[in-house]
């Protein structure tokens, strides 16, 4: 599998998605495959994702793969991810059975409940097999679950790397694999979606299709929205990396006012409130963060943010203090200003005001 050079263009959009247990790797097994490299990262608050472009079958793909958190207090959060998701991968931790046990009593029952494509496909993922002497969930417990189950198996290690592009790899193929899948995934931008495909017999449709053609042309508009909020939503991160508030401002705002149907229009909010904050109405950002820190149930940047500004516009130390208070418990780096500046992307103004908040409280 390799990545795609050309990047405006590719075949299909595949939304894949990973849920499981806290703690069983979920997020270092996507930053292994996406960017080559391992951390022992943090639990993931709410939904992250990331994007990649690949190669593979013949066919130039963009991968979607969103990573869920694990805790039970985000699971309302994260069921409307499953919608429109081609692959889902359910991941545990070969050294904590009780990450196993949960996968029939509640990863599996949420992908009956919330999942909308019949034909999904699934991967069951056994992590951290680099600490062998630690194992207490055997491969064939696995394989013999994945059989009842009706997935795929692999085992794999974040850490050594073991097994993770085949992981990946695997899904993406069977995926392609799936005809009724194909329908849904949206084509490339620069691809003509209603492009006449040869015709077959009634046989050969009825084989494999199931779905109605309204469920099906339902499904493929869905997936385009996806893509194309998808789209926006990477723009307006793209920008404020790069310092341009005024255009997030305007990619955010976007997504929020099309697409906010989808639940991960909140995190186009805090992006719209943090460029706000810096270009705009300082009032209506912090009215923003307030709202939607309760909409997110805990996401600690909108905390950390809130306090900022509440101890620098408001005058309310108490009210920062708590947010702040709030923040670093749900992630401890938040009280490292250097963590915030070089990865968080953050306006001057609000990095200014976190340091005051900091400094002076």
């Amino acid at each position: 599998m390799e990545s795609s050079s050309n990047q405006a263009e590719f075949d299909y959009l595949f939304k894949m998605l990973m849920i499981g247990d806290s703690g069983v790797g979920k997020s270092s097994l996507l930053l292994s495959f996406t960017s080559d490299t391992f951390e022992d990262l943090s639990p993931t608050i709410g939904v992250d994702f990331k994007v990649k472009f690949v190669n593979i079958g013949g066919k130039k793909l963009k991968l979607a793969i969103w990573d869920t958190a694990g805790q039970e207090r985000f699971r309302t959060l994260t069921s409307s991810y499953y919608r429109g998701a081609q692959g889902i991968i359910m991941v545990y931790d070969v050294t904590r059975r009780e990450t196993f046990t949960n996968l029939s009593e509640i990863w599996a029952k949420e992908i009956d409940l919330y999942s909308t494509n019949q034909d999904c496909i699934k991967m069951l993922v056994g992590n951290k097999v680099d600490k062998e002497s630690n194992r207490v969930v055997t491969k064939k417990e696995g394989i013999n679950f994945a059989r009842e189950s009706g997935c795929l198996f692999i085992e794999c290690s974040a850490k050594t790397r073991v097994n993770v592009q085949q992981c990946f790899e695997e899904l993406v193929l069977k995926i392609l694999d799936t005809p009724s899948l194909l329908a849904e995934g949206s084509r490339g931008v620069k691809t003509n979606i209603f492009k006449e495909k040869p015709p077959q017999s009634d046989a050969a449709t009825k084989s494999f299709d199931p779905v109605s053609t309204a469920e099906k042309k339902a499904s493929v508009s869905t997936s385009q929205r996806i893509s194309e909020a998808l789209e926006l939503l990477e723009k307006g991160r793209e920008l404020q990396a790069q310092g341009d508030f005024n255009q997030a401002l305007y990619c955010f705002t976007q997504v929020i006012e099309k697409y906010k149907d989808f639940a991960f229009s909140d995190y186009a909010r805090v992006g719209r409130a943090l460029a706000l904050y810096e270009v705009g109405d300082k009032e209506e950002a912090i009215v923003e963060l307030e709202d939607v820190s309760i909409s997110l149930k805990g996401y600690p940047e909108v905390h950390a943010a809130l306090a900022a500004a509440l101890y620098e516009d408001k005058h309310a130390p108490l009210l920062a203090e708590n947010q702040f208070t709030i923040a670093v418990l749900l992630d401890p780096h938040y009280s490292d200003l250097s963590y915030v500046k070089e990865t968080k992307h953050w306006p001057p103004s609000l990095i200014s005001s976190l340091r005051n908040f900091i400094t002076l409280s």
